[in-house]
């Protein structure tokens, strides 16, 4: 189902079993931590656009089976995709599912079940590609990682129309996103959008409320169970009175499968720590920056309860929780450099942009699946710059077997197509 959806290979028109017609406008991202199997996908159901997660079963069935009917954070799936419909599926509020029959042809099963395979990925012209100097290969890998930023700032600019150009809070958003990394990002863009930046600011002098405020607002505090937690119950208490808040609910932030040190309480009081540090955050995308400035800004440790700490109440061994480079690097990456290109197009200013790309250039190569793929067949990998291009090459083109748009294999294939 997933070479299915997210291969194109099933048409992007479905008819649900009501009768509604479903143009599916973005696939999403598959999901490998728990919850729904794709996050963040759009799809257009008659006339209402949506935008939410995707749900991946066998049978209909399947989703009571694996009691998804029992789970609030299966209240954000939008689209239940199904082989086998037999029988309709409601969410834990009750509501109905809109569901689609995904089908396939023999020929797609048997080219799927063919397909050889290396830790999840297949290029098939890897080894022709590898160590090329081919000024076209290296051009195209330029302008991939151009074609990647530009993508990028697709949501950044939704983000500013929703926020009436705002680009403060659009920066405070994207930021709290970004902490939230890969699993709890989501999670963290809805209580950015629920906790008013100017809120944060006006606090920002006291730690402890600036702790209540993300932590609250993140219905991390509950019942207290010891001295501070019983304080930041009290500041949370006036506060949302003060500034009428309402929390974003707990079951959206996960805990599972994650190293405690990356628990979300950790990064709320990490970004509380961000925010204390220095109220003009947005300042740095309009000058030129360089990667050590931008590493000493995220460079916070956490306030003293926490260095004994991961979640409230409960006492752990003391241990320092400053932001690693490794994560500094992501978020630079994911997040100040595309703001920071966003900004130097809207302005129509080449030099902001240009820094943007030469921060890439002076930050190391991702670790990933990916890149390891890549440098397992030999390649040489040097920057985060040449990383960022390799990824948009497979996710764009690899994955979607776009072999024919591509520049890099028309040029290699052209090039051996007599051997």
């Amino acid at each position: 189902m997933h070479y299915l959806w997210f291969g194109r290979h099933a048409l992007p028109i479905f008819i649900t079993r009501t009768g509604k017609r479903v143009e599916v406008l973005n696939r999403g991202c598959p999901n490998i931590h728990a919850g729904p199997d794709v996050f963040n996908a759009k799809v257009k159901i008659d006339d209402i656009i949506w935008a939410g997660n995707v749900e991946f079963h066998k049978y209909a069935r399947d989703w009571y089976a694996h009691k998804h009917n029992l789970d609030k954070s299966y209240n954000s799936v939008i689209l239940h995709v199904v082989l086998y419909d037999n029988g309709v599926v409601y969410r834990n509020n009750g509501s109905e599912i809109d569901q689609i029959k995904i089908g396939y042809t023999d020929i797609q099963k048997n080219i799927f079940c063919n397909m050889p395979q290396q830790n999840g990925i297949n290029i098939d012209c890897v080894f022709r590609l590898k160590n090329r100097t081919d000024e076209t290969v290296n051009n195209w890998l330029d302008g991939l990682l151009v074609r990647r930023l530009k993508r990028k700032i697709q949501q950044i600019d939704e983000l500013m129309h929703s926020n009436d150009k705002r680009w403060d809070i659009t920066m405070y958003v994207m930021l709290l996103r970004a902490f939230g990394f890969s699993v709890n990002s989501d999670a963290f863009q809805m209580l950015a959008q629920s906790l008013p930046y100017k809120a944060l600011l006006k606090h920002r002098d006291h730690i402890h409320q600036l702790e209540a405020l993300l932590l609250g607002q993140a219905s991390m505090i509950g019942s207290p169970v010891d001295k501070y937690s019983t304080i930041l119950e009290r500041e949370y208490g006036m506060l949302s009175n003060k500034y009428q808040l309402k929390p974003v609910a707990p079951n959206m932030f996960k805990h599972l499968r994650m190293r405690p040190y990356n628990f979300p309480e950790i990064r709320l009081v990490q970004f509380a720590q961000i925010i204390a540090k220095d109220d003009k955050l947005f300042s740095y995308i309009t000058k030129s920056v360089e990667l050590k400035q931008l590493r000493q800004l995220f460079s916070c440790d956490v306030s003293d309860y926490w260095h004994t700490h991961y979640r409230l109440g409960v006492e752990s061994s003391y241990s320092e929780k400053r932001l690693s480079i490794k994560s500094i690097d992501t978020i630079i990456i994911n997040t100040i450099v595309p703001f920071m290109y966003y900004y130097g197009i809207e302005y129509d200013n080449n030099a902001i942009c240009n820094n943007a790309i030469a921060l890439l250039r002076s930050i190391p190569a991702e670790v990933n699946r990916i890149t390891k793929y890549y440098k397992q067949h030999g390649y040489v990998i040097n920057n985060a710059a040449r990383s960022q291009a390799l990824i948009e090459l497979y996710n764009q083109f690899c994955v979607l077997k776009q072999c024919g748009r591509c520049c890099a294999y028309q040029s290699v294939y052209s090039r051996y197509s007599s051997l």
